[in-house]
């Protein structure tokens, strides 16, 4: 089950505080990267297409960074790449992203490569952080290391989270007190991802109590899928069936929340 903290982690980002109009629109596609606000339309649309068709109609008023966002979702990326590099070419920070989060999908990494590396030198720091997460992929720890602490240099807490998820998890190069330190650096932000790991790797090292601390921690700060690694720990490790059930069925209040 801890495969959740994996991919729950690895997909959302709900960090940061505001500040300047820069790093705000860094929050922007932090905030649901993968997801299309349609309240934006006035209207309730049944379908993506009919959210493309909505778009299509009024292409005059509509940014072509919100078309491109429509077609990114319908899985139409030879589209959605027409509009983002439109968008591009005014240097839009989201839209050079997500032509590099394209390429990547099509496994195009070079071209990948090619893009993040547009957002890096502007200094977008969510694309900063992917590019950590290629070299990462390939089994290259140097490069990965070294974009992770710029985007961290660059006051981006993802920064730190994939160092000590790099430096906590990874056998070849695995150092968890060095992980830990740079845990230590984001604790208490409103998603308790930090603490979750925190809890992750009290659990590798068998101290269960630790463990629970930060799981739980992890959990009231709003991280409510490590719920699933409380289940397995009390059921699985520690055959407590009374606590097993108290958090399965929180468990079962995740989609309703």
């Amino acid at each position: 089950m801890k495969i959740f903290i994996y991919i729950y982690i690895l997909i959302i980002t709900l960090f940061l505080s505001a500040c300047s109009s820069k790093q705000e629109q860094i929050n922007d596609i932090k905030s649901k990267e993968e997801n299309i606000n349609t309240s934006s339309f006035g209207v309730a649309f049944s379908s993506k297409q009919e959210m493309i068709d909505k778009m299509n109609s009024n292409k005059k008023i509509m940014s072509r960074l919100s078309l491109g966002d429509v077609y990114y979702q319908s899985l139409d990326y030879e589209k959605a790449l027409i509009a983002y590099k439109e968008e591009a070419k005014k240097n839009n920070l989201k839209a050079i992203h997500k032509i590099g989060m394209i390429y990547e999908k099509k496994s195009m990494v070079n071209n990948a490569f090619l893009w993040y590396e547009k957002a890096n030198k502007l200094e977008f720091t969510t694309s900063i952080v992917r590019i950590g997460m290629l070299y990462s992929k390939l089994k290259n720890y140097k490069k990965a290391i070294y974009f992770y602490k710029r985007a961290a240099n660059l006051k981006d807490p993802d920064g730190y989270f994939q160092l000590g998820l790099l430096y906590g998890t990874n056998k070849e190069i695995q150092d968890v007190v060095l992980a830990r330190e740079y845990l230590d650096k984001i604790l208490g932000l409103p998603n308790g991802v930090a603490e979750g790991l925190m809890g992750f790797l009290y659990e590798k090292e068998k101290n269960y109590k630790s463990a629970i601390n930060w799981y739980k921690k992890s959990y009231n700060l709003g991280f409510i899928r490590i719920s699933n690694n409380l289940v397995d720990l009390y059921k699985n490790k520690l055959n407590n069936k009374f606590e097993a059930d108290i958090w399965i069925k929180k468990t079962q209040n995740i989609d309703n929340r």
